[in-house]
């Protein structure tokens, strides 16, 4: 070792940089050819959502205004909040005349986000595979464990990365937004 080498070494132990659960998630792949990493399989399954939205402009854009709220949202509140806050608005927006593509919209998000946490990402697979019951996800948020939230809040803003950017790009802009 020379002179400059252990200088530098002196003092300074090396410390090895050990990689976190979700950077070794992000990148991790399945085995065999071909395989996905999980953010494709992720952009995946939301683009899917996205494309299955029926031809109604009008929850469209209410779709897509409401998913750009989100991710503030569950930074801000917590997504037990959030799933408070949508379940309340579609029971408001369904007693209201004329609220039908709010409701909508709203219903689909739900629905959307309970999708891809439950089905697709594996979260609560222990509650069962989500067939549309009302109030789901925010059941399995209150009553699971810290650590279930916590995996539940990293997956719903590492899905909310892409579904912001796909409402922008495939959705038409809510009324009022140049």
């Amino acid at each position: 070792m020379s002179d400059m080498q252990q200088e530098a070494s002196i003092g300074m132990p090396e410390q090895p940089v050990m990689p976190q659960e979700n950077d070794l998630e992000d990148t991790a792949t399945d085995a065999g050819v071909g395989s996905q990493t999980i953010e494709q399989r992720r952009a995946a399954a939301i683009l899917t959502c996205v494309h299955a939205l029926p031809e109604n402009n009008d929850l469209r854009k209410e779709y897509r205004r409401l998913v750009e709220t989100l991710p503030a949202m569950t930074l801000t509140n917590g997504l037990g909040q959030v799933l408070a806050y949508l379940e309340s608005r579609a029971a408001r927006d369904r007693g209201e005349t004329g609220a039908a593509a709010r409701s909508d919209a709203t219903g689909r998000v739900i629905h959307d986000l309970t999708h891809l946490l439950v089905n697709v990402r594996g979260l609560y697979a222990e509650q069962g595979p989500y067939v549309d019951q009302n109030g789901f996800l925010l059941q399995c948020v209150i009553n699971g464990n810290r650590e279930h939230l916590r995996r539940a809040t990293d997956e719903a803003l590492a899905v909310l990365n892409w579904w912001t950017k796909f409402v922008r790009a495939f959705l038409p802009k809510p009324d009022g937004e140049s």
